[in-house]
């Protein structure tokens, strides 16, 4: 019986030594691929796979970049004619129509859409800029008063 036991002790100290070698194994899929042998046609294409999974990633946040600043050079040309130059984005423009094939601002689509804007809420159009005031500065209380004459304001008395 002693000898069934020490078998059976000996099983168990091998199986946890082979779970211990198998958890060092790569089990993410990249590693795999960088570990495995170069000639295999699976690791090859799983190389390109990841590389083409990663020039998507950044065409994408480039694209969204460039798209921002479609976005901002739209909005600096409506914000010349609308009080608030986000409002432009409520109907739900597509940039695309917006700018040229260079990618450069449409500005005569910006025009004609901000136009057909105005029409529909004519509340959106930016107030003209206030008339400055001719008579600004200091004024004094005694020049104020019509009533003073010369004397009065020179000496500083008042009726």
């Amino acid at each position: 019986m002693t000898t069934e036991t020490t078998t059976d002790e000996e099983t168990t100290e091998d199986t946890p030594a082979e779970t211990v070698d198998t958890a060092d194994e790569p089990t993410d899929e990249t590693a795999a691929a960088d570990n495995a042998e170069p000639d295999t046609g699976n690791s090859e294409a799983a190389k390109y796979r990841r590389k083409l999974r990663e020039a998507e990633a950044a065409n994408q946040a480039l694209s969204e970049q460039v798209a921002g600043f479609q976005r901002n050079g739209i909005e600096r040309l409506v914000g010349e004619r609308l009080e608030h130059a986000s409002d432009f984005w409520l109907d739900g423009p597509d940039i695309g129509e917006l700018v040229g094939d260079d990618g450069q601002p449409n500005v005569e689509a910006i025009n004609a859409r901000v136009d057909g804007l105005l029409e529909q809420r004519p509340h959106w159009k930016k107030p003209p800029a206030p008339f400055p005031d001719l008579g600004q500065g200091f004024r004094s209380a005694a020049a104020a008063t019509p009533s003073s004459d010369w004397l009065q304001v020179m000496t500083g008395l008042e009726n």
